[in-house]
């Protein structure tokens, strides 16, 4: 019991040591759009200089800026007809990242799993969503089956749906649906609740969330049938340009006001960023880089997140509630380190206090062998099982995240062997609020 207490202490200061990082280590980069900069700002939202200053290889209106893994910032920019790229530490002009093709006005991207740039374009006849190679920034074709009148920001469904953003006039927008080889499906969300729809983002639940500029609100939809649920966000003059940091609070630009809102997970609507003059900023990138907060830069370390780790650290924890979930004991043993520290509290149905108990390595096999047999014998998981994952940090040796699952919340430390990523320790609470 003595090994298992000293463990559990370490663990719940490496999460303290985590989570503070996690919110210290990010930096904000946005777009400038009247003043064809990018601007950097720290954790706390405090303006540090113009890392891509004004006109900066002729850039032109940015519209977006993104993270490429040579260490550098692509913009995209309306007056511009290629994607530019810059060095993410000094903001040195690197050249055009884009080749192949001109486009017609950029607009918004997304990244998909087929490792292609995806780019809108805001032209009168050349509309239609662009791919090209996220490696080389060659061109690979023109994706979408038809032209999208000021085309915006893009979401992908779990199918591999693309949706897109179409802004019109401002005021008959709507989101279009295509499918995964880019033929038209139909309008999803049409003109009504909406007028100026420019970024479009699912949740982990299937909802669509549609950021509109006209109106300066952020909508729910539900990502199946396009039906209206709710409306997240109000407050705003412009909306336009949207991220999340690491613990769910999500960042929004007003394009008129100048400011960048902060909608905490308390669901509050609060001013962040205030300074740096910014005119119209319609994008934001949090990067998790060794640019901390003025203040505190010498506490933390140096983050080295690649998108690779962070994928393989969600493939470790989908085979942890995997295993669990369906009874697969081989997702168990290729996740989860022999080692493992799992401690957990559960409350007592008959005192109604909280009790704690270890469970061993062999415990989760066994476990997870009897959950398999229970599948074979007909017991399914019920349908609307909760399953959520949540990274908080990903460094070069370590790693910290969350899962949601039936039984309650897990909070998750992941070590490094060789290219895999293993669970090291756990300390879970159950029952599931």
């Amino acid at each position: 019991m003595k090994k298992i207490t000293i463990n559990l202490i370490t663990l719940l200061s490496a999460m303290l040591i985590f989570n503070n990082a996690t919110l210290q280590s990010q930096s904000f980069y946005v777009s400038s759009r009247n003043s064809h900069a990018i601007k950097l700002f720290d954790a706390a939202g405090k303006y540090i200089r113009d890392i891509v200053t004004s006109g900066s290889g002729n850039l032109s209106y940015p519209q977006e800026v993104l993270y490429h893994s040579s260490k550098a910032l692509l913009v995209t920019g309306r007056g511009n007809t290629y994607i530019k790229k810059y060095d993410i530490s000094t903001g040195v002009y690197l050249g055009n990242f884009t080749s192949g093709y001109l486009l017609d006005n950029p607009t918004k991207t997304t990244i998909w799993k087929d490792s292609l740039l995806y780019v809108s374009q805001w032209g009168v006849t050349q509309n239609k969503v662009a791919r090209f190679d996220l490696s080389t920034g060659a061109y690979v074709d023109e994706f979408t089956s038809i032209g999208i009148s000021n085309a915006g920001g893009h979401a992908w469904d779990t199918l591999g749906n693309l949706y897109v953003a179409k802004y019109g006039t401002g005021g008959n927008g709507e989101v279009l649906k295509f499918d995964p080889t880019g033929i038209f499906i139909g309008v999803f969300i049409p003109t009504g609740i909406i007028s100026g729809p420019v970024n479009l983002w699912f949740d982990n639940t299937n909802a669509l969330y549609v950021e509109d500029w006209t109106l300066g609100k952020v909508f729910k939809f539900n990502g199946s049938t396009g039906s209206y649920i709710s409306t997240l966000v109000t407050g705003l003059t412009n909306a336009e340009g949207f991220a999340f940091d690491k613990i769910g609070n999500l960042y929004l630009c007003d394009w008129t006001s100048n400011v960048i809102y902060k909608y905490g997970t308390s669901s509050t609507l609060t001013p962040f960023i205030t300074s740096g003059g910014l005119m119209a900023p319609n994008s934001i990138l949090l990067h998790s880089s060794s640019i901390l907060s003025v203040s505190e830069s010498s506490q933390y370390p140096k983050i080295a997140q690649t998108k690779e780790d962070s994928l393989n650290v969600i493939k470790a924890l989908n085979n942890y509630i995997d295993g669990f979930y369906y009874g697969d004991t081989s997702k168990i043993i290729r996740s989860i380190s022999n080692d493992v520290v799992k401690y957990g509290y559960y409350k007592n149905k008959n005192t109604g206090l909280y009790e704690g108990e270890p469970m061993s390595y062999k415990e989760m096999i066994d476990y997870a062998a009897k959950v398999g047999v229970s599948r074979k014998n007909g017991k399914q998981l019920p349908a609307n099982a909760p399953r959520k994952t949540e990274i908080y940090e990903v460094l070069e040796q370590s790693a910290s995240a969350k899962i949601t699952a039936w039984w309650g919340s897990d909070y998750i430390l992941l070590e490094k062997k060789g290219d895999k990523w293993m669970i090291r320790m756990v300390l879970w609470q159950g029952p599931l609020k």
